[in-house]
């Protein structure tokens, strides 16, 4: 098995055995982190201080996720520009800054598209549902919560945003998709919050058999 990037992306990852993922998640985790040393001084100085031993057959060490949001790491190996990204900050008010260049960006894209697939390659689904505030989702395009809708929307190019400018679920729009196939997007709060708890207080009967549910963290 080949294990640059472009040929990687072709396998279907759900009939890859864990010890082959395990032979290349370790092997490219310590190039890109041998790449983040190389090309990113903020990184480098961190690793300096913890001196780990950097070989094929172990991990790099482990950051705690809130160092984004403290220090603004960000590897270039030619200066090039990159889009900064922001957490949705549901773990405290300060924001983890991301700083994602194009290639990444593509790179993404295609890697979502993949796994979609493999979920429903047999299904052509009719629209997308999101759990979403039309008017917050676009004054807040740089977030990872944007980012993840973007994405999506770029699979299923029909879409509509359930949630009203309150915050409440608009009610005709889920009643006139009860013969649709969607797929109905949101993140866990929200699907909790603002669609199952909807539903239940106002005791609606809706018939969304044949739509599937995704959930986001």
């Amino acid at each position: 098995m080949n294990y640059s990037i472009s040929d990687i992306i072709k396998y279907n990852p759900y009939k890859i055995n864990k010890e082959q993922k395990l032979k290349i998640f370790k092997k490219k985790i310590n190039q890109l982190t041998k790449y983040h040393y190389k090309y990113c001084k903020e990184y480098k100085d961190i690793i300096n201080f913890l001196k780990p031993n950097f070989v094929n057959d172990t991990y790099p060490p482990f950051l705690h996720s809130s160092i984004f949001k403290n220090i603004n790491l960000k590897t270039s190996k030619n200066n090039s520009a990159t889009k900064i990204f922001n957490s949705s900050g549901t773990t405290g008010s300060k924001l983890s800054k991301i700083h994602l260049d194009f290639e990444t960006s593509l790179l993404q894209s295609k890697i979502l598209q993949i796994l979609f697939k493999n979920f429903f390659n047999e299904i052509n689904f009719d629209k997308l549902l999101i759990v979403e505030n039309e008017k917050v989702f676009n004054k807040s395009k740089n977030t990872a919560r944007s980012a993840a809708i973007k994405g999506l929307i770029q699979i299923i190019p029909k879409h509509e945003f359930l949630l009203n400018n309150d915050y409440t679920i608009n009610k005709d729009k889920l009643e006139n998709l009860k013969n649709s196939k969607n797929l109905v997007f949101g993140f866990t709060f929200m699907i909790w919050q603002n669609l199952i708890n909807f539903i239940k207080s106002n005791k609606l009967k809706i018939n969304l058999s044949n739509s599937f549910l995704s959930i986001k963290k």
